[in-house]
């Protein structure tokens, strides 16, 4: 029988979230993650193959909270303060469907003036 996983992918995530609040997005890697968690990086990369997945999960997260703190807002009885809120929540999903889209693109090469 397998030893029990100490460190789950939920785990990993609230530490790269954390690394994310303290020193920004692009200060996440493996080591800082783990130390984070106060274990080596096997069991980051265990959950997640690339970093780029943890940083996806991440991005995902964040969308997830930041979608529930402005639907809270949504039922309040200032009309205007709905209509603020689905007009931000509109541009946030169209900002997570570009960053997607950016993210998941591959990079196109220069062809420095040749045609192939």
């Amino acid at each position: 029988m397998p030893p029990k996983t100490r460190v789950t992918e939920d785990m990993i995530v609230g530490a790269a979230l954390d690394v994310v609040r303290e020193s920004g997005f692009e200060n996440i890697n493996a080591r800082t993650v783990s130390e984070r968690l106060r274990c080596s990086t096997q069991p980051v990369m265990y959950h997640f193959a690339t970093i780029e997945e943890l940083k996806r999960a991440v991005y995902t997260q964040v969308d997830r909270l930041h979608t529930g703190y402005l639907m809270s807002f949504i039922g309040e009885r200032d009309p205007l303060l709905n209509w603020v809120a689905h007009g931000v929540i509109i541009v946030w999903m169209v900002a997570c469907c570009l960053y997607l889209r950016r993210v998941e693109t591959p990079a196109i090469d220069r062809l420095d003036g040749q045609r192939t």
